[in-house]
C-alpha cells in the first residue's frame, strides 16, 4: 500500500514540474512578444514624433493646405483637367 502512495506522489510531483515548466515556457514566449512590440511601439512614436516636427515647418503646412484642403493663394488661379468618358463602340 505505501508502494502505490509513493507511486501516487512521484507521478502527481512529476505532473505539477511539468505543468509549471510548461506554464514558464509561455510565460517567456508571452514576454519576448510584449518586448518586441514595446520595442515596435517605441519606434513608431520616435517616426510620428519627427513627423510632428515636420509638420510645423511652412512647406509642410502649405503642402498640406493644398493637397488635403485645396486650399489656395489670393490671385492663384485653380485649373482642374476632366476626363471625358469614353464609351465602348457596341
Amino acid at each position: 500500500m505505501a508502494c502505490i502512495v509513493i507511486g501516487a506522489m512521484i507521478i502527481y510531483a512529476v505532473w505539477n514540474t511539468a505543468a509549471v515548466r510548461y506554464q514558464l515556457i509561455k510565460a517567456e514566449e508571452y514576454r519576448v512578444a510584449l518586448t518586441q512590440q514595446t520595442e515596435r511601439l517605441a519606434l513608431e512614436n520616435e517616426r510620428l514624433e519627427r513627423e510632428i516636427a515636420c509638420a510645423e515647418e511652412p512647406a509642410v503646412i502649405e503642402r498640406v493646405a493644398r493637397t488635403q484642403l485645396g486650399l489656395v493663394k489670393p490671385g492663384e488661379i485653380i485649373f482642374r483637367v476632366i476626363q471625358p468618358e469614353t464609351r465602348e463602340r457596341e
